[in-house]
């Protein structure tokens, strides 16, 4: 056998022994063998020795792998990672192979060829499920540097069914009205003669909002209140009318809805509305780009 084809074969048996060894990690996938099924690992083929004949390779039968769901965002990260080594590992093989001089249609090919798609299509699947739990891990690392602005995004957004503009240029009210400079850091429990809670209700609104919730509404009671005070649901006074509502609900921007929610719910001065378009912009960037 010529150098480089020995070379070739202790680089395809270098790529077998990691390729047993990557398969242990077959366990962090929770792997189980089956019978029937397709393989979602790479398999090990026999190489053949210096005088061995390509007629004379003994294929083994592939490891099958169960794919199962990652439990956490590392985890997810951590499967991503080990389909990524047993994708190069595969194509490892199917090159050193392919170097060899096998025929195209020779069943170690064939099936080098189905360990590379098998890894590939396991890659993919750990890929979609990193994603998806990045967005989850996204979410819960805002819930804790921003805990009450994240609480009343969800409220609105996920059981209001609010829109990311209308969510962003409310949340960008609060920020001017109990951000500490006006962050997304919202000061819910803040109780003082010029207001209460995160809208600064005052007067008639205080005392109905207190009357309702007591001294200190939670960001859920908040948010419910600040709701039934847009729509004039339960028994609580309408501050706004059907055409100012429909103006805030159908903004075409985080920008525009923060000014008419400034101009018409929270009814500040003029000269504190227009900064309001700039705080509902940051909030967007935050909780959706």
């Amino acid at each position: 056998m010529k150098k480089k084809n020995i070379f070739t074969v202790i680089c395809i048996a270098l790529a077998i022994v990691t390729a047993m060894t990557i398969t242990v990690f077959a366990g962090a996938f929770n792997s189980t063998a089956k019978e029937n099924g397709n393989p979602t690992t790479i398999s090990e083929a026999n190489i053949p020795s210096e005088s061995a004949s390509v007629e004379e390779v003994v294929i083994l039968d592939p490891v099958v792998v169960e794919r199962v769901d990652p439990t956490s965002y590392d985890e997810a990260n951590s499967m991503v990672d080990k389909a990524e080594k047993r994708l190069e590992i595969a194509e490892m093989v199917l090159t050193g192979l392919t170097d060899l001089g096998y025929d195209p249609d020779h069943p170690s090919i064939v099936l080098a060829h189905t360990d590379v798609e098998n890894a590939t299509s396991d890659l993919a699947f750990y890929q979609e499920k990193q994603t998806e739990w990045e967005k989850i891990h996204e979410w819960e690392v805002r819930k804790e540097e921003y805990p009450a602005a994240t609480e009343a995004w969800l409220i609105m957004k996920e059981e209001f069914g609010w829109s990311d503009t209308v969510c962003a240029g409310i949340i960008g009210n609060l920020m001017a009205e109990c951000g500490g400079c006006w962050t997304q850091d919202l000061d819910w429990q803040i109780n003082t003669k010029h207001g209460l809670g995160m809208v600064q209700w005052i007067g008639g609104r205080r005392n109905q909002l207190v009357a309702l919730y007591g001294d200190t509404p939670t960001v859920r009671e908040q948010m419910m209140f600040m709701r039934d005070e847009l729509y004039g649901n339960n028994g609580v006074t309408k501050q706004v009318t059907e055409s100012q509502l429909n103006e805030i609900m159908n903004a075409s921007s985080p920008e525009e809805c923060a000014y008419a929610f400034a101009s018409y719910y929270e009814r500040c001065a003029s000269q504190h509305r227009a900064p309001r378009k700039g705080y509902a912009r940051t909030a967007y960037e935050y909780f959706v780009d």
